[in-house]
């Protein structure tokens, strides 16, 4: 092990998910601190209890005003700043708009937006000199506007639109700390697993959790404001999308857009009906 994050202190929010908590290991054997944050208070001390002295878990919902604030409060005391922050945090809400809940649009933008932009004003003043926060995404760029994902992107999209945002004012203000978008693509979690059937028959590959760690690393190591998994097409799909919308819709998204309708309302499965959380 090259212990590249040795006596460094790491937080990562959203522990309890399936890339937290595989973030989180993957850190430790790097010889990072940890600060470990999630919701569910049981599931992130059994996670903090793997470190044994090496990690202090801290639970937290993203989508609590009250505890961001008794949050930074708490961080102010902290002794020695963050080098790396890791916002594994998410909610992922698959079904058409119509079967959304009202609790389902206001829990995607508690958690995807308005508490990753919360947290990331909460950690700027704590941060090292070189810090980085990393918010983990969705596919691509989090603007690829897909059908039955309508709220999800919404907020990945604001997201990531915030990103370039802070990192032009941080720039000004001459600081050089950096916040990150990180998209992975489709991930072999407990969580993705039954959705893979459907990104196959699209043809869109599934990166083990181990791939996603490297990748991470890398975002970090070569300190990219922005850093999709899934290659150059990926990328270059991203970019079409921006610019050339309707063409997008007949090379990928009208098939991805049937293919998903019929996958979510198949009797066989019952996906339609739930959401996802990687908190």
């Amino acid at each position: 092990m090259t212990q590249q994050f040795r006596d460094k202190n790491v937080m990562i929010v959203g522990a309890t998910g399936g890339l937290g908590s595989a973030f989180a290991r993957a850190f430790a054997a790097e010889g990072g601190r940890l600060l470990l944050v999630g919701r569910d208070k049981v599931a992130l001390q059994r996670i903090a209890a793997e470190f044994g002295d090496g990690a202090v878990a801290y639970p937290l919902d993203l989508a609590s005003l009250d505890g961001l604030a008794d949050f930074r409060a708490t961080l102010a005391t902290v002794s020695g700043r963050l080098h790396v922050v890791v916002n594994a945090a998410g909610v992922d809400v698959r079904r058409s708009l119509d079967a959304h809940s009202v609790t389902d649009i206001q829990r995607l933008l508690d958690v995807n937006l308005r508490g990753a932009i919360m947290l990331t004003q909460a950690l700027l003043p704590v941060l090292h000199e070189d810090g980085q926060i990393v918010h983990v995404g969705a596919f691509a760029d989090g603007r690829l506007a897909f059908p039955y994902h309508t709220v999800d992107v919404a907020t990945r999209a604001g997201l990531f639109t915030f990103i370039e945002g802070i990192n032009r004012e941080l720039a000004l203000s001459r600081r050089r700390v950096l916040v990150s978008y990180f998209a992975p693509g489709p991930t072999d979690t407990e969580t993705e697993r039954e959705f893979h059937p459907l990104w196959r028959e699209l043809s869109i590959r599934i990166d083990p959790i181990d791939q996603v760690v490297r990748e991470l690393f890398e975002t970090i190591q070569r300190r990219q404001p922005v850093h999709l998994m899934g290659g150059f097409s990926t990328r270059l799909f991203a970019h079409l999308n921006a610019v050339w919308p309707q063409l997008a819709d007949w090379l990928v998204m009208r098939r991805y857009g049937r293919i998903l309708k019929g996958f979510l309302s198949a009797e066989r499965n019952t996906v339609l009906g739930k959401t996802y959380h990687s908190e």
